[in-house]
């Protein structure tokens, strides 16, 4: 391949654009391109955005800043405040320059790319190929477009194993001191909170019969057909094992948090997911599912949610 000079015209090689539940995703692709490439990801920019206008920012990121847009592909991308903003950009772009500039990760192969994706353009399927691919692929496609993939020194890759180590170090310390705990609770709040908003929005359609409360770090969703019970489970005021945020899933209704009732014959448990507390440099406090992928508080709410109304349905 022939390589060309490299353009001063693009601040980024790379700009992904990725819905919340993602963004451990992200930084993982980030981090995997960031040492030969130039990378936009909003997590990794927030100093440089902080105190600009974040909406022209965004704009011009993925209008010209960068040589190739990446998507992390996945149903909801595009509805998302963020996400919709980057969504309006990318098409008025792909009018001008059509899909060249665009290289789609399909994260969930079952979802339906945006009608005016076009059917021939590439699609990478992550599950069949996996992220190292993936790397490989773009690092292709930015060179095809004009980029050059600079070297890594020794000296960076120094750096950034150090930044790895300390983090790694200050997370097992935090995870036996009470900070952590404090950490992870704050975390769990924030759970509990977004789920009680977005039960709040839930309730306002007719014919679900959705009731929700919380307290402290729990909080219980009810229908007559499905309900909910979400709890972190700590027992230690200075130690994070053992310590899992439990999803539990119960046929028909369950008492919520506050009432004052009893159960005449308790409802069947029909299945539980746990999520243990984690800590990474993108998410901060975050938590870790059964696959061993990090998500987000915000993700995990939007999950429980989009959960509990499909099992309504299909109940």
């Amino acid at each position: 391949m022939v390589q060309m000079s490299e353009s001063t015209d693009y601040e980024y090689d790379v700009a992904i654009s990725f819905l919340s539940e993602d963004v451990a995703l992200a930084r993982e692709l980030s981090e995997g391109l960031s040492p030969q490439l130039r990378v936009f990801l909003y997590t990794d920019r927030q100093p440089e955005i902080a105190g600009t206008d974040g909406l022209v920012t965004f704009r011009a990121v993925f209008r010209s800043a960068a040589r190739l847009v990446v998507v992390l592909f996945r149903a909801g991308w595009g509805q998302s405040k963020w996400t919709r903003v980057e969504q309006e950009v990318i098409t008025d772009r792909f009018l001008n320059e059509w899909p060249g500039f665009l290289f789609f990760v399909m994260v969930d192969a079952k979802s339906t790319p945006p009608p005016w994706f076009p059917d021939k353009h590439i699609r990478f399927n992550l599950a069949d190929f996996g992220l190292e691919q993936a790397i490989g692929a773009i690092k292709l496609r930015v060179q095809d477009a004009g980029g050059i993939l600079r070297q890594e020194s020794l000296a960076d890759r120094a750096r950034r194993a150090e930044e790895r180590a300390a983090f790694i170090r200050e997370t097992e310390q935090l995870r036996r001191s009470e900070r952590g705990v404090a950490g992870v609770r704050a975390s769990a709040l924030d759970l509990v909170s977004r789920i009680q908003r977005l039960s709040t929005e839930a309730s306002g359609a007719p014919g679900l019969h959705l009731e929700v409360a919380a307290r402290d770090v729990g909080i219980g969703i009810r229908t007559p057909k499905v309900s909910l019970y979400i709890q972190w489970i700590n027992s230690y005021a200075n130690w994070l094992d053992d310590s899992p945020l439990v999803v539990r899933v119960y046929r028909g209704a369950i008492i919520l948090p506050g009432e004052n009732r009893m159960y005449l014959r308790e409802p069947e448990a029909l299945e539980e997911h746990r999520y243990d507390p984690d800590r990474s440099q993108s998410l901060g406090w975050c938590w870790r599912d059964d696959a061993g992928r990090q998500v987000s508080s915000s993700a995990i709410a939007d999950q429980v949610i989009e959960f509990l109304l499909d099992r309504i349905n299909s109940a």
